[in-house]
């Protein structure tokens, strides 16, 4: 009477062992404890059609589908009281037809147990990942025969300011070693675009990745080839660690990695036992876990590691005050703080949260130390943008393109590459071309390692709160053109040289150099829609 019961217990923890974020060791315990606790009941209280082997099956069932009820409880229930009368009518009929077949029981213990764990995976790929697949798809093993040039390891840090990551130890560490450039732009206010541009080299209007002006979202063009692409074409093992949904394997992402981890991405459940215990997705000390793992793995070289942390975008997990660590952008924009005292409190947390984030890439840099990758490897560290608190009346990202939203910092070791401040203003769209020279790729982006002119225009483009803006900046200007109007009536021009801070605007004149490439900056043309992970992306605050 036992046996299907121990069958479901071996075959659905075989299923969650193997895979990205496995379940505790305790849990398969207790899976293993409830299964047979449940098959004990049976065997000794039972009686009439409650006895069928084919319980296993019906419980099973009825705990694998609980994850996938529809939300609210008057949906819930309904729901629920349909599976429950389901199964009691299938047990029933199966006693009167078939008998009481303890293999058949088994059997269909099994045949449920699969069922569900394939039922996970692609409601689990629909929500969050899109096309492509997770190393819990793709296992760990390298694809192909690594190249023989350099490693190289790309860090970057979601809504991290310029000026906070000057504060990090761990970024201090990178600049004693490599480039710096002081004055670095993003390519949007958002992480979609931003990231887009950091994998391709291209601006939005190229890569398509993007939220247009109606909300209609879409992810990159499939015609436009991504830096892992290239590489791995070359002969270069990839593999990237991403923890935000806008970076996911749906919005094209993932083409070229051999191997797509997504930390925030649900890992493989125990049926009754449930998912992965431990630290909430987002947490970057998951993310760091998974890519110190799979450099412990990795060729000398010949690869390319794409590490994508989390940590400052809210909520701020590891703030001691609670309802910091449940706040979201809906919530914060919709309910202002009322004081100044609740106003720093926000920002007291941001910071704890860049300290938590400096940690952890502190601990990713002891393991590259540890395989000398910091002597050998092409190490970049950036941000896909910053974080605006009321430095000019709004909070969050993805609204204006001030500086604290757009500058990013900018970080390149590289063999050959000098350590010091560079000149000049470079892009994010740099970061790929560079890596593509370096491996001996064909690039006709600007090269970091021979420096930016100091004359140089960055541009950047989109939004995803309030409208779509577009703005360009060089080495002593920044030009904000709200809306894209494209008039110059509209623009606004800071001089960066008596005002750092952008608090005294100017309406600039139709010569000045800004305004000719500001009008110049394009908007993706309309794609397909992609799937987005909505509730990961409740979440952190971009739905309601």
């Amino acid at each position: 009477m036992l046996s299907p019961w121990l069958a479901a217990g071996i075959v659905d923890s075989a299923a969650a062992w193997g895979a990205y974020a496995p379940p505790a060791p305790w849990q398969f315990a207790m899976e293993f404890a409830l299964l047979l606790g449940i098959g004990w009941a049976q065997w000794r209280f039972a009686s009439g059609w409650l006895q069928s082997p084919y319980l296993a099956a019906a419980v099973v069932a009825m705990f694998g589908v609980l994850p996938h009820a529809p939300s609210g409880f008057f949906h819930v229930i309904p729901f629920l009281a349909g599976i429950f009368f389901a199964m009691i009518w299938m047990l029933r009929r199966l006693r009167s037809t078939n008998g009481w077949s303890i293999a058949g029981g088994t059997g269909a213990a099994l045949v449920v147990v699969v069922g569900v764990h394939v039922l996970d995976h692609y409601s689990q790929r629909s929500q969050t990942t899109g096309q492509g697949q997770t190393s819990a798809d793709q296992g760990s093993s390298a694809l192909h025969e690594s190249a023989g040039g350099p490693a190289i390891i790309l860090i970057s840090v979601d809504t991290l300011r310029a000026d906070a990551a000057a504060t990090m130890q761990s970024v201090k560490r990178l600049s004693m070693r490599g480039a710096v450039w002081p004055r670095a732009m993003s390519t949007s206010s958002w992480t979609l675009p931003a990231l887009a541009s950091l994998q391709t080299g291209l601006m939005p209007a190229a890569h398509g990745a993007g939220c247009l002006e109606d909300g209609h979202c879409q992810g990159l063009s499939g015609n436009v080839p991504t830096l892992a692409e290239e590489l791995a074409g070359a002969g270069w093992q990839t593999a990237a660690i991403v923890a935000n949904p806008w970076a996911g394997a749906g919005m094209g992402f993932a083409r070229g990695f051999d191997e797509f981890v997504d930390p925030g991405q649900p890992g493989r459940r125990l049926i009754l036992a449930g998912p992965q215990s431990g630290p909430h997705g987002q947490d970057d000390a998951r993310t760091v876990d998974a890519a110190i793992e799979w450099l412990a793995d990795a060729p000398a070289n010949g690869f390319y590691l794409w590490v994508h942390l989390m940590g400052p975008h809210m909520p701020y997990l590891h703030s001691p005050i609670d309802k910091m660590r449940r706040l979201d952008p809906v919530t914060l924009r919709s309910s202002y703080p009322s004081s100044e005292a609740q106003r720093k409190e926000i920002r007291d947390a941001y910071a704890g949260e860049v300290a938590y984030t400096d940690g952890q890439v502190s601990r990713l840099l002891d393991a590259m130390s540890e395989r000398g990758l910091l002597e050998t490897a092409v190490v970049v560290f950036t941000s896909d943008h910053g974080e605006e608190f009321w430095d000019h009346g709004e909070v969050e990202h993805g609204h204006s393109h001030h500086g604290e939203i757009t500058d990013v910092p900018l970080v390149l070791l590289a063999p050959g590459v000098a350590a010091g401040e560079r000149p000049g203003v470079a892009s994010l769209i740099d970061v790929a071309p560079t890596l593509k020279s370096i491996a001996g790729l064909p690039s006709n982006g600007v090269d970091l390692r021979q420096g930016v002119s100091a004359n140089r225009i960055a541009t950047a483009w989109g939004g995803i709160i309030l409208r779509l803006d577009c703005s360009a900046r060089d080495a002593v200007a920044r030009l904000l053109d709200p809306d894209c109007s494209e008039d110059v009536a509209s623009m606004r021009l800071f001089d960066l040289s008596k005002d750092p801070g952008e608090r005294l605007p100017a309406v600039p004149s139709e010569s000045h150099p800004l305004v000719d490439v500001a009008r110049g900056i394009g908007a993706p043309e309309r794609q397909d829609a992609v799937p987005v992970a909505s509730d990961r992306l409740r979440a952190l605050g971009y739905l309601q």
